[in-house]
């Protein structure tokens, strides 16, 4: 049997040659929990094939399918219990009266530091996409940490107008009315549906007219695993079979089924928040479901199930 080696949290996600992984051979599946997915990979040692490749300019000139899914999957790990209601903004600017290279500097280096003086504690993710002309505009969904203020007030809106007015060196009436629109978002429904119809989208042959990271998301974006769980082969098992009945009780084509759960080896999926307690508890995997919910409301990251069994084992208790 393996030995188990306890470990924080930021030392499995390092990858560097001083680098330690809780690592079971009787236990080969490794289960992480976000706000809406769960994802299965190997429980392996993490790959240690060097830096992610250097960007150079030009390189990126289309919004490419696994980029998009890459969207999608980022927004379902938001921790939205975390933020406050968020706030929909597109950004354009006259056409003919900024080259896109300008209209990008506008974005990152003028805009997007007044938005942080503007926003107290902001978090965002910001999407750059050609119009039908070619020429490009920024979608950005904004959120605050402090839940209490009210980002769909006019007084927030009229200040983000201004700032975009400012960045853009455009005050007439049209860019007063046009270049800079704030819609509220509620739900996190409502805000998946604009992200699909709005953020990740793209046209292939138009976005090779414009060059540039298509999209990103601010650093303190609470996207990280909520808990992080070793899995037994049976336990995987257990876990897609119960994962199979959510998925056919919503409806889901069967041949998506089989799709997501067709590996052997590992699988991930989008559930609801109340769906993921559900699987965890009728798993019956430690941490107690009590923890779960308490962890995914302080955005705090709960310690795997692996090191909890371990400091019991230390005060000899069970878990």
């Amino acid at each position: 049997m393996g030995q188990l080696t306890i470990i924080q949290p930021d030392e499995v996600r390092t990858g560097g040659a001083d680098s330690r992984y809780i690592w079971q051979n009787r236990k080969p599946y490794h289960l992480r929990v976000y706000n809406r997915e769960i994802q299965v990979l190997p429980n392996v040692p993490p790959s240690q094939h060097g830096s992610a490749p250097i960007r150079k300019k030009g390189d990126i000139t289309t919004f490419s399918k696994s980029s998009r899914l890459r969207v999608m999957r980022k927004l379902n790990r938001v921790q939205g219990q975390l933020l406050g209601d968020p706030i929909f903004i597109t950004l354009t600017h006259r056409h003919g009266t900024m080259s896109t290279e300008k209209f990008q500097y506008a974005f990152l280096k003028k805009f997007a530091p007044k938005l942080k003086e503007i926003i107290p504690d902001l978090a965002v993710m910001w999407r750059l996409e050609p119009h039908r002309n070619g020429k490009p505009h920024y979608h950005l969904i904004a959120w605050s940490f402090r839940k209490k203020i009210k980002l769909k007030s006019e007084y927030y809106a009229r200040q983000i107008r201004k700032a975009w007015r400012d960045a853009i060196d455009q005050h007439d009436r049209s860019a007063e009315l046009y270049a800079c629109k704030v819609i509220p978002l509620g739900s996190f429904r409502k805000t998946m549906s604009y992200v699909s119809k709005y953020v990740a989208k793209e046209d292939d042959q138009i976005s090779q007219q414009i060059e540039g990271r298509r999209w990103g998301t601010s650093t303190n974006l609470p996207v990280g695993a909520i808990t992080e769980v070793n899995l037994t082969k049976d336990q995987y098992e257990n876990l897609k079979n119960i994962v199979r009945t959510l998925l056919k009780s919503k409806g889901k084509p069967e041949s998506l089924i089989e799709t997501i759960l067709g590996s052997e080896k590992m699988m991930w999926t989008w559930l609801e928040p109340d769906d993921i307690e559900a699987v965890l508890e009728f798993l019956g995997i430690p941490p107690p479901i009590s923890h779960y919910k308490t962890y995914r409301k302080s955005g705090q990251t709960l310690p795997s199930s692996e090191m909890l069994e371990q400091i019991a084992k230390d005060y000899g208790h069970s878990y």
